[in-house]
């Protein structure tokens, strides 16, 4: 009668388990890192250019006239406002 023997079973090492636990920790803080880089690209929301949107922007009145003006697009693309504002009138409701 032939016996058989289940086989061992093959831990590893706990030393194993700590690199390659360290490593997962490794790749997880890079991809953050990536990713918070991505949104703080320059002209973009993010922590380094809290400081330059604090600043208030001067605006200029100018009187308004009515004249033909020239419009020349060459090239593709899009354009982009490195700021752009909301305009609210003093006063509320019909004038």
């Amino acid at each position: 009668m032939t016996t058989e023997v289940a086989p061992a079973r093959v831990e590893q090492p706990k030393a194993t388990r700590w690199v390659l636990a360290g490593i997962g920790v490794l790749m997880l803080a890079l991809a953050t890192l990536l990713v918070s880089r991505k949104r703080a690209a320059p002209g973009g929301p993010g922590p380094a250019n809290v400081a330059a949107d604090a600043r208030p922007i001067p605006v200029v009145v100018a009187q308004a006239e009515k004249r033909d003006v020239p419009v020349f697009l060459d090239g593709l693309g899009n354009a982009v406002p490195l700021v752009t504002v909301t305009v609210r009138p003093q006063v509320d409701g019909p004038l």
